[in-house]
């Protein structure tokens, strides 16, 4: 199986980047996700009016977004309406780096490929355990627990952080 395929199959969006169904990726103890259950997507801010009206079709009653407070400000989610999931949102400080920690480092005027692996070893690494996400998963666990419909976890893109926060699924 491919990465690709292992992701699950990117659903047909106008402008929602990534979106993808979890379903069928392997669970705990040779389970697996139940499809149309749980889903990953980029950020929300360019969703089309199609792109709104198949999430309306989803009828999501939880949606995680791990983006950070200035991210969501500059690029606020468009949400269909009606619109009545729960939203968890990332509570971190009101930061004003313009990129996320994950790709800041790429700035970096003396970056190489070995200081890129070691960022990205210790960035990823450190998600689970970092205060500002642990709220997050303190929230998100029993949310996801207690969801009866569709859940939506994504980031920026709706892979890095986001594949992070389905690993603890």
């Amino acid at each position: 199986m491919t990465d690709v395929e292992a992701a699950g199959p990117v659903l047909p969006q106008e402008r929602l980047h990534n979106f993808r169904d979890f379903g069928g990726r392997p669970g705990a103890e040779g389970r697996r996700v139940v499809r149309g259950r749980l889903f990953r997507s980029g950020h929300h801010a360019r969703a089309t009016e199609a792109d709104l009206a198949a999430l309306r079709e989803l009828d999501l009653r939880l949606v995680v977004d791990l983006r950070r407070a200035v991210e969501r400000r500059e690029r606020p989610s468009r949400r269909p309406d009606p619109f009545e999931a729960m939203v968890i949102e990332h509570a971190g400080p009101e930061d004003v780096q313009e990129l996320a920690p994950h790709l800041a480092h790429l700035a970096a005027p003396d970056v190489d490929e070995a200081k890129i692996r070691e960022r990205v070893r210790t960035t990823y690494g450190g998600y689970s355990a970092d205060e500002t996400y642990v709220e997050v998963w303190r929230r998100y666990f029993p949310a996801l627990a207690a969801a009866d419909g569709p859940i939506l976890i994504h980031c920026h893109a709706g892979k890095d952080r986001t594949e992070i926060g389905r690993a603890h699924v």
